[in-house]
């Protein structure tokens, strides 16, 4: 606990418990319906570009293998490549029990790459060939970036999440959620301390297993990884004065309200953060720095991107600064965003491509492949039956897709980006896979 506590975290810790979930309750009702204005507000905007004709041409395969080796062994060796440049930043945007479909996707990714592999390799072969350079996540997209960081294979992954029940990680509390979630980060942490190759790889250096620490760390990642939350509680001294507001609950919420990224902590705790979906679990209390009451990150991250910043600037080993191109290094950056249904539902905005990237997160990428999986079987709490058929479907429909040709929208920058490209590239992906089940 810091030595010195700041008035939200008096409050926190000083409240009666269950007035503050009273309280945390109607924030989380108010919160929710204003995320939808948010999320649609940060789509919204404005053209800092020309759009070029569509001349250019990419496929799935093609944006992912910019590499030269490939290992598809079960081994915790490095695979060989000529350059830290290649390799893709992937991102997974918020979506309701979305994690059957994102498990089922990579899956089939890593079949259409290295040949069908089940779950016999535990290590993500995506990581090991270096393909993902980081990942972001928000809400089901955040538990499954924890899970590529951590190096797990998505076979695994898969199994994992089909094999779950209700039952598994009910902790029924019916007091300002559905349930309290502590079992759902139990399993979490279960799952990923049982099944990283982080942990494999330190247990072959003694024949003593090694004391395994409670939580793998999401700073101990093997690739970079950032989680995007939403903050209910006032961090600035403006939103606190106006904690006690209530005249105006809207105005109140949205003051309140902050994106928080996380970078630093358990990895099953943020995930758990990330995914808590308003009313069905109970906001997580994060202590970095200050306290923080978290709720799901698909507020105000509609497509899980907006780690982004963070670890390209890590990348660049630049801190808090804008990032610096070497244009002689011919770096490109490359963001796969995936999606498990219609990009921004229910109101259905445009994905973000290279220019909505620079005008939101002051990052340049040059290409940008959106891609989105629709017409998936419908999972949640009560329909988990349905998740097995969710993560087969789009396994098989990935993998259909995988060669596909996709025009890009190539736009012109109205000023020098900084890379000395003279064009950004947006590729767009609809996968229906209404048709694989």
């Amino acid at each position: 606990m810091p030595a010195v506590i700041n008035f939200t975290t008096m409050v926190v810790y000083q409240v009666n418990k269950h007035v503050l979930l009273i309280a945390t309750s109607i924030i989380i009702v108010l919160s929710f319906s204003t995320g939808i204005i948010v999320g649609v507000a940060a789509a919204a905007i404005a053209t800092v570009g020309e759009e070029l004709e569509a001349i250019e041409a990419t496929t799935l395969r093609e944006f992912l293998t910019n590499h030269h080796h490939y290992d598809n062994e079960d081994t915790d060796t490095d695979a060989d490549s000529d350059s830290d440049d290649d390799g893709v930043y992937m991102s997974f945007g918020p979506a309701f029990f979305g994690f059957y479909g994102y498990f089922g996707a990579l899956a089939g990714i890593e079949d259409a790459l290295f040949g069908k592999t089940t779950n016999q390799n535990k290590y993500s072969l995506l990581v090991k060939n270096k393909i993902l350079r980081g990942v972001t996540g928000a809400s089901a997209g955040a538990m499954t970036a924890v899970c590529m960081a951590a190096g797990i294979s998505p076979h695994v992954a898969a199994e994992f999440v089909s094999a779950l029940t209700l039952h598994d990680f009910q902790d029924f509390y019916f007091f300002g959620s559905l349930m309290k979630g502590d079992k759902f980060e139990s399993i979490m942490n279960e799952f990923i301390s049982t099944s990283s190759p982080i942990f494999m790889n330190n247990s072959r250096d003694s024949r003593q297993k090694p004391r395994q620490p409670k939580h793998l760390q999401l700073d101990q990642a093997l690739i970079p990884v950032a989680v995007s939350t939403t903050n209910i509680l006032p961090q600035t001294q403006q939103q606190q004065a106006s904690l006690w507001s209530w005249m105006n609950p809207l105005k109140y919420v949205t003051s309140m309200l902050n994106l928080k990224i996380l970078r630093r902590g358990s990895m099953a705790r943020a995930a758990r953060a990330s995914a808590c979906f308003p009313g069905l679990f109970q906001p997580v209390g994060w202590i970095e720095n200050s306290f923080s009451l978290l709720i799901d990150g698909g507020i105000f991250d509609p497509f899980g991107l907006f780690g982004l910043k963070e670890i390209i600037n890590e990348a660049a080993n630049v801190s808090g600064e804008k990032k610096s191109y070497d244009k002689q290094s011919n770096s490109k950056i490359r963001v796969l965003n995936m999606i498990i249904g219609e990009y921004g539902f229910p109101f259905k905005s445009k994905p973000y491509g290279p220019l909505e990237i620079y005008a939101n997160l002051d990052i340049q990428v040059d290409s940008v492949l959106s891609v989105s999986i629709i017409n998936l079987p419908r999972a949640g709490p009560f329909l988990m039956k349905n998740g097995i058929t969710a993560q087969l479907a789009a396994r098989d429909a990935i993998k259909a897709a995988m060669d596909r040709p996709i025009e890009s929208i190539m736009t012109k920058p109205l000023h020098d980006n900084g890379c000395g490209n003279d064009v950004t590239h947006h590729y767009v992906l609809e996968i229906d896979a209404s048709s694989f089940y």
